[in-house]
């Protein structure tokens, strides 16, 4: 399915010191951060009783990040996108027929070339509910 990672901005003042070397003038500067992707796994489930159960799941996650960066006028954009592993782990308890509240920990592990630093590791805990069609 489509995952979006969020976004992430910060906004800091460079005193412009590395500027001759390729870094940042003086001034302000802001960053945004973007990463979304399409992850394909498999899923486990461990039932403990018939309302109860823990699952875990595993595949790929084929993501794309891009960073804007402006600073004094001047902007710069870098993309990074790559495959990578993701992994969850979660407990489902049955609330009736028809629905199942959802319990999970997520962790997608990724290896950023581009942006090494700021595309890193990303860990999802979500609490849902799960609607059953019969």
């Amino acid at each position: 399915g489509f995952i979006n990672l969020g976004e992430v901005a910060f906004d800091a003042v460079s005193d412009g010191s590395e500027s001759g070397n390729g870094g940042f003038s003086e001034g302000p500067v802001s960053a945004d951060l973007e990463t979304t992707g399409i992850n394909l796994g498999v899923a486990a489930r461990f039932p403990v009783n018939e309302t109860f159960g823990f699952y875990s799941r595993a595949g790929l996650f084929r993501w794309d990040a891009e960073l804007d960066i402006s600073n004094g006028g001047r902007g710069l954009t870098i993309d990074d996108d790559g495959t990578d592993i993701y992994f969850g782990v979660g407990a489902e308890l049955r609330m009736g027929r028809l629905a199942s509240l959802q319990l999970e920990l997520e962790r997608y592990a990724l290896d950023g070339d581009e942006l090494p630093v700021i595309v890193d590791d990303v860990n999802i805990v979500t609490l849902g509910v799960k609607l059953l069609l019969d």
